[in-house]
């Protein structure tokens, strides 16, 4: 039976990561693609190619992403003597190896965001721009001690110390209104800078102070706390004792539609020429937060639990079933007097995922050619994930651009990411990915990738206008240059 117990925490908690297949909310192919009108969203700083650009609902911007920062496919299922075998198979299998592919903290995010409506216009050498978007940002972190003790149950007499404490998640959906405004200050430095109005519709979230288990052959004990946040239209109560939960639903559509909490960001962005064909660029984005007050419920728990065996129950009778039930629902009753929980209606606030983007550019060709390397760090909670991507970007005009990249860490070099930015007469066309993978599995003939831990796409279809500009006697392309639009 525990065999059994231990198998089904296994399996549960391989599919909770394997079924996210990043962390990242961006598509880093798109960095160092400048002729992209919405290429402002990855650096404040940056300027389009094109005097006016407008974005129409849905299609003017789409984004979308879903990954964690530590297991691939080929982590869980692989080839052995011939056959597909899991790490947990006995011949073949290995655990260990499993395990060392762990981050110490797991994350698995997901991510997806639509443009309502964006426009953006050039004015002299500054350029604004305007963009409300729906976001979603899911984020689970998951210790590697769960793992370790699923997998590896407790092999010490004594002392084998888990600690669970980062067992956290965060899931939101807010509308972001963000105005944006970005200036050439000389041949070197651009700087630019985005103000957000943030719109909260619903979240989910929970931080712990402290959970810690220690099990050994005597005893277990659990002994920890955290709370979980919620806000949303749907009204939630939880009785007294915490044994039922009832709920109310809006009464009409407008009632659906109204902020659950309102909040601010800033993006902020840098680049600085420093030869002719040298760019260096940084950005912080989505520094920000949100207070929820609508049907706010903030939910605190606390244990303090010693587990010494379950007495009057016979492991040797033969209706296993029956004593296995017995023991769960022993054990579920005592850890639940040992807790105790609470629930009060107030208002909280939760910050949305920071990321910090370094870039660097080296053109060649007459600036026709380039090489790109960009650095992504996110930020989840005291959480850092990294991501680095090499790109090698042409642009043989304004109207074409194309990149092909590699991204190291989530990409495991088992990828390749691609992007094409094409005008056609006023409409720009825009469609990116970084993690298009060498190599695809298929189960009941849908393909699966095999070697990379993410997957993300962007695509665009935009209004683009240019106009003469004429500052201190400069023709439009002069102004581009101006713009340091590479």
């Amino acid at each position: 039976m525990f065999k059994s117990i231990k198998r089904n925490l296994v399996v549960l908690t391989i599919f909770c990561v394997v079924s996210s297949l990043s962390s990242a909310q961006q598509v880093n192919t798109l960095y160092f693609m400048d002729n992209v009108p919405f290429r402002h969203t990855l650096n404040p700083a940056f300027q389009p190619v094109q005097d006016v650009y407008i974005g129409l609902p849905v299609i003017g911007f789409t984004q979308m992403s879903v990954g964690n920062n530590s297991v691939a496919l080929k982590d869980v299922i692989y080839k052995f003597n011939g056959q597909t075998v899991s790490f947990l198979h006995p011949d073949g299998g290995s655990v260990d190896k499993f395990y060392r592919t762990l981050q110490s903290t797991g994350l698995i995010s997901s991510s997806f965001e639509t443009n309502l409506l964006s426009f953006g216009f050039r004015h002299k050498t500054a350029f604004w721009s305007f963009t409300l978007t729906e976001k979603f940002n899911s984020s689970i972190a998951i210790p590697r001690d769960a793992f370790n003790l699923a997998l590896y149950g407790t092999p010490l007499l004594l002392d084998n110390k888990f600690n669970l404490t980062k067992l956290e998640t965060d899931e939101s959906l807010y509308t972001e209104a963000a105005l944006g405004y970005a200036k050439v200050l000389n041949k070197k430095w651009s700087v630019g800078a985005k103000l957000k109005c943030l719109f909260g519709s619903a979240n989910f979230s929970n931080t712990n102070t402290m959970i810690k288990m220690n099990a050994g052959i005597d005893q277990w004990t659990l002994v920890g706390g955290g709370n979980a946040y919620y806000s949303s239209p749907v009204a939630v109560s939880i009785a007294p004792d915490f044994k039922s939960m009832t709920y109310i639903l809006p009464k009409n559509t407008n009632d659906w539609l109204k902020r659950s909490g309102a909040g601010t960001g800033i993006d902020l962005g840098v680049t600085y020429v420093s030869t002719p064909h040298l760019t260096f660029s940084a950005a912080l984005l989505d520094l920000g937060f949100i207070h929820w007050k609508k049907n706010a419920l903030k939910v605190n728990y606390k244990t303090n639990y010693t587990f010494d065996g379950i007495k009057g129950i016979d492991l040797s009778s033969s209706n296993l079933n029956i004593s296995g039930n017995s023991l769960t629902d022993s054990i579920v009753t005592a850890l639940d007097s040992a807790s105790t929980y609470g629930s009060t209606k107030t208002s909280y606030s939760t910050f949305t995922p920071a990321i910090l983007n370094m870039g660097a550019e080296y053109t060649f060709l007459n600036k026709i050619m380039s090489v790109g390397l960009l650095s992504r760090t996110q930020f989840f909670k005291n959480i850092v994930s990294e991501e680095i991507t090499l790109s090698v970007n042409a642009r043989p005009t304004d109207r074409f651009n194309t990149s092909l990249s590699t991204s190291f860490f989530e990409g495991r070099l088992g990828s390749v990411g691609a992007g094409v930015g094409l005008r056609t007469g006023f409409v720009h066309w825009t469609l990116a990915a970084d993690y298009i993978p060498f190599q695809l599995s298929t189960y009941q003939g849908i393909p699966i990738p095999y070697n990379t831990k993410t997957f993300n796409l962007a695509l665009g279809i935009n209004l683009v206008f240019d106009r003469i500009v004429r500052t201190a006697g400069l023709h439009k392309k002069g102004a581009n240059k101006a713009c340091n639009c590479l």
